[in-house]
């Protein structure tokens, strides 16, 4: 439409617009889709004792470090919330998507 075309223009022209403006680059089933995945596979894990070699053990680990450092900087300090570890896990995704597609695309060329 004009108005996300306007948005993605003024964004593209000056960044920090983005903060101000009520846009979203994800899409909100996107959005959910991967806080519920995380909620429900930190959920499933710590209900079951669940521990392997990857990246959201990583981030639990880290989460469980951080509850018992008691004496953490307030000002620096950033809870790992089941959204956060999304966050971090959709950026974590689509980091892998882009080094994985110039792979492929490399090789098949």
């Amino acid at each position: 439409t004009l108005r996300r075309l306007v948005r993605h223009a003024l964004i593209a022209i000056h960044p920090r617009l983005g903060a101000l403006l009520p846009y979203k680059r994800i899409f909100p089933d996107v959005h959910r889709f991967f806080i519920d995945l995380m909620k429900d596979t930190v959920e499933q894990r710590e209900r079951h004792k669940v521990v392997r070699n990857d990246f959201v053990q990583l981030m639990l680990q880290a989460r469980s470090a951080e509850l018992a450092d008691a004496d953490a900087d307030p000002e620096h300090h950033v809870e790992l919330t089941p959204e956060v570890m999304a966050a971090q896990g959709f950026n974590f995704f689509a980091a892998g998507l882009d080094t994985f597609a110039n792979t492929v695309g490399f090789t098949l060329n």
